[in-house]
């Protein structure tokens, strides 16, 4: 399941009700209240608590974040990395240097290979301008 922006709120809530093979997200927010306008926040219905999600997965998570993300600050990514880690989840965190919030599709297609790479239990290769922290049974090991 693949979620970009407000859709990873969306794959992060499928994941909880249904069991799927992995989960990854582009631009993802922790909480949809923390993110949006003050005076908007009583008019959001669902919260799309994607921190809440992420702690109770038990597929893989794949969290893809720019770091010059100007709508979705590179703090969720990495609030959301941590809160998997601490939940003993399995994935890979991806910062990408120089990105923003629309990733181009060219861009995005290069992290497909390393993303079946994880899943085959393999290490992918590096990609350029990418800093990767990969966590449980994706983690290098020591």
């Amino acid at each position: 399941m693949l979620g970009h922006s407000l859709g990873s709120g969306v794959a992060l809530g499928l994941a909880r009700r249904q069991s799927l093979d992995a989960v990854i997200t582009i631009g993802a927010f922790t909480d949809i209240q923390r993110l949006a306008p003050r005076i908007v926040r009583a008019f959001i219905a669902d919260r799309y608590d994607n921190l809440g999600a992420v702690k109770a997965l038990d597929e893989p998570i794949f969290l893809i974040h720019g770091l010059d993300d100007d709508i979705v600050p590179a703090f969720h990514g990495r609030d959301l990395g941590k809160a998997a880690i601490d939940a003993g989840a399995s994935g890979v965190a991806v910062s990408v240097s120089g990105a923003g919030h629309r990733p181009t599709p060219d861009r995005m297609a290069a992290f497909i290979p390393a993303i079946l790479a994880y899943c085959d239990g393999q290490r992918p290769a590096s990609l350029p301008d990418v800093r990767t922290l990969s966590f449980g049974r994706f983690a290098a090991p020591r």
